[in-house]
């Protein structure tokens, strides 16, 4: 269970990426954004990621794997919730 757990996990963060910019045309104009505003989530998706991966790491041998990869989906999945619900892009 735990390697398609892990196997799964992979496949959505390379599909993320790859799903994420071919809609940068589409993210511009619903949402009304600049395209340098669109390419700032992908790189602050990436330094999230990268970031993120040094304390899962910890976090997976303090707490085990298991544990930490079923959080990590749920996150994920949560997050990914809310951002189909999204109707405005907040500006900083």
């Amino acid at each position: 269970m735990l390697f398609f757990t892990v196997l799964i996990t992979i496949i959505l963060a390379g599909a993320e990426v790859d799903l994420f910019i071919p809609s940068f045309p589409n993210l511009i104009h619903e949402f009304d954004l600049s395209p340098t505003l669109v390419q700032l989530t992908l790189s602050v998706n990436f330094l999230s990621y990268c970031v993120s991966s040094l304390f899962v790491g910890n976090m997976g041998d303090r707490f085990g794997r298991r544990p930490v990869i079923l959080w990590g989906l749920v996150i994920f999945i949560i997050g990914s919730m809310f951002c189909v619900f999204a109707s405005s892009f907040a500006e900083w």
